[in-house]
Formats: structure tokens, sequence, C-alpha cells
């Protein structure tokens, strides 16, 4: 399923009890309604904040922050673009819009946004957060796992820090060190949960540390329980939909990020992680639909173009996998897998030329070509390499 989705999953803010008719007012309702996971709402207060104080910059910060929860990284840059134009030392405002940057999947961007914060503000453990979020996307364990631990160090109660750190750890084999961070991270939310049984968030967040764990059932029902308390939470239904897929149970996984979409319809990663769901039950035009959605919404989405030429290579469309897999290198030149299906494209539609071009690019990237298919290219081809 989809690393960002999933580590990008919950974030955190503080609460207030008491809201008045005033920018500020309206500010600390939207943040206690983000905690919640009531994101339009949440909206709808930053916006009534900006409305009155249109130089609010933590306002627009935080919008910003709550339309890369939904998914929508052209308005969440807007936002956070505004804000820095505000106060070009908001280190907030960095660090929200690199969430927005790897919705793009605009990496560098977002270490650099990551890195500005961290100039401003050298104490910000969510900028190093942040930044190890993206360095852990990109596959840089080392760096992820050492931004995550400083981040901690900042501040010991990061919980979402011990968790995505746990995950690092797991991928490391580093079990012993991930064991502790769940453990930790477990027992903290918990303690939430017991002085705040309506917690959302903290259910959500345990949720996520059982699934990282493979405690798939104990996650599904943390998930169930965030979302009995609060029905229209479409983060919840896509993290049980990510737990359900796990499980092979993709009816209700389906079932899940289709309510997700109901009530988030602009969430590019969502329809992906459905389209997914769709090729593992060989619904191949229901897949391809999917990720065509994911496209329309974030064009720079490049793994829903390199899976949609996957399914077209299961359906024998080979020129529009070709199509697909061409477009999946054009945004990431590094993209070994889409050169390897590519070049088998290129193969059964019996252009051999290129077929052996990108054999060639795969080999170039450090990357291996099954040894059959090269006999077969070279017997096709009548020629060697």
């Amino acid at each position: 399923m989809s690393k960002i989705l999933i580590l990008i999953g919950v974030l955190f803010l503080s609460m207030s009890s008491v809201y008045g008719q005033t920018a500020e007012g309206y500010l600390n309702r939207g943040k206690a309604e983000y905690k919640q996971g009531n994101y339009a709402q949440a909206i709808s207060d930053y916006t009534k904040a900006i409305k009155i104080s249109p130089n609010d910059v933590d306002a627009y910060a935080n919008r910003g922050l709550v339309y890369s929860m939904q998914g929508d990284s052209a308005q969440a840059i807007a936002d956070c673009n505004k804000a820095i134009e505000i106060n070009p030392n908001y280190a907030e405002a960095y660090a929200n819009r690199v969430l927005a940057h790897i919705l793009q999947w605009d990496f560098p961007q977002a270490i650099t946004d990551s890195n500005k914060a961290i100039e401003i503000n050298p104490k910000y453990a969510e900028a190093y957060a942040r930044r190890g979020l993206v360095y852990n996307i990109e596959g840089n364990l080392p760096q992820a796992a050492a931004d995550y631990t400083k981040a901690i160090e900042i501040n010991p109660k990061y919980l979402k820090a011990y968790d995505n750190r746990g995950l690092v750890y797991v991928q490391q084999g580093k079990l012993n060190q991930a064991i502790s961070d769940y453990t930790k991270a477990i027992t903290e939310f918990s303690k939430a949960i017991e002085i705040n049984p309506n917690d959302v968030e903290s259910y959500n967040n345990r949720g996520f540390t059982y699934s990282s764990q493979g405690n798939l059932s104990q996650a599904i029902f943390d998930y169930t329980k965030a979302i009995e308390i609060n029905p229209n939470f479409a983060n919840a239904y896509n993290n049980r939909g990510h737990a359900y897929y796990n499980q092979n149970n993709f009816i209700q996984a389906i079932s899940d990020f289709s309510k997700a979409i109901e009530i988030n319809p602009k969430y590019a990663e969502i329809y992906y992680s459905r389209g997914l769901t769709y090729y593992k039950q060989g619904i191949y035009p229901q897949a391809i639909s999917d990720y065509t959605k994911t496209v329309e919404i974030n064009p720079k989405f490049v793994d829903a173009y390199y899976n949609r030429g996957v399914a077209y290579d299961a359906q024998g469309n080979f020129n529009q996998a070709i199509f697909d897999y061409t477009k999946a290198i054009e945004i990431n030149l590094k993209y070994v897998k889409a050169y390897v299906n590519r070049g088998m494209a290129y193969f059964y539609a019996k252009a051999y030329d290129k077929a052996w071009g990108d054999v060639h690019n795969v080999e170039k990237l450090g990357g291996a070509v099954n040894p059959d298919f090269i006999s077969a290219l070279k017997n096709a081809s009548g020629r060697d390499q």
C-alpha cells in the first residue's frame, strides 16, 4: 500500500474548550475540529478567522495543514505560501508545506522546506519529523531514523515520531528497537484514551501503531472505535481499509476506501489504494478507473501511472501500458521497475530495439532483468545485446 498515505496519517494540534466569534476563537475551534478529524469544519473555522483577520499567519498555515490532510496539495501550498508571504520566518508554514510537497512527489522541495524550518527554529521537533518522513519515503532509512531521533530528543512525548521511527527500525531489521518504540507509543496512547475515552486521535494513532506491529485485528478494533466516535473521520476509514487490505479482506477494504472517498472525494491516494485493491481482485477496469482518478487529482503521482500500466498490461493493452510506464519514467528518471515493465511491454508489442534500450537503462541504474526475458528477447530480435 502507499507508504505516503500511511505515514502522513494523523497529526496533532492542541484543543481549546472555549470559543468566541473572534479570529482567535475560530482559530482555536479549527484546531479542535482538526484534532477530532472534522477537516471540513476546521477549514471553515480557519477561513472565518482569516476573514476577520486577513493577516492571521496561524490561520493560513493551519488551514494549509488541513488541506494537506485532505489531499488538496495545491490549496495547501497556496495557504502556506500566503503565511510565508506574511511572515517569511514562520517555521510552521515551511513545515506544513512539506506535507503538500510530499503529496506532489516533490521530495527535493520537501527537504528544502524542512531545512528552512529547522534553520529558523533548530528546536522545532515537527520539522525534523517531517524531514524524516521524506527520507523514509525516499528509502534513506538511516537519515530518517536520525531525524525521528532528533525530534524525540527535542520532545520526548512526540508519540508519532516513536511510531515512525519504529517503522524505520522494522525496515532496517532492528526489531528490538522497533518493539521498544511501539511499546512506548501504545502505552502513551492507551493512557490518553483512559483519560478521554472519546479521543479519536489516540484511537487512530494507536491503531496505526498496532498495524505497524502487524497486529491488524487490534488495529481494526481501534480504527472502528474512532469511526464510532466520529463517523465522518475519513482517515480512520482509510487506515482501516489498509488494515483489511493487509488481511486480504479486499471486499471490506474497498468498502472503507469508498467511504473515505465519499467523505473526502479529492484525496488522490485513497483512489490509488482502492485501485490497488481492485487490481488484487483482478477487477482491472475499475482499478484503471481509480488510477486515472488519482492522476487527474495529482498529475505527479508516479506510482499511479506505473500501476495503471501494470493493469493495462494485464489486459494485453501494451500500447497504453507503454504510455503509462513512460509517464512514470518522465516523473522519476530512476524508476527501475518502470523501465523493466516498459521493456517487456515493448517486447510484446514487437518493438525489440526499444525493448533492448530499456534493458540497457535498467542495467545503467544497477537493476536486474530476468534472464529468461533476455533469452526470449535475443531469440525474438535475432541478435545479442
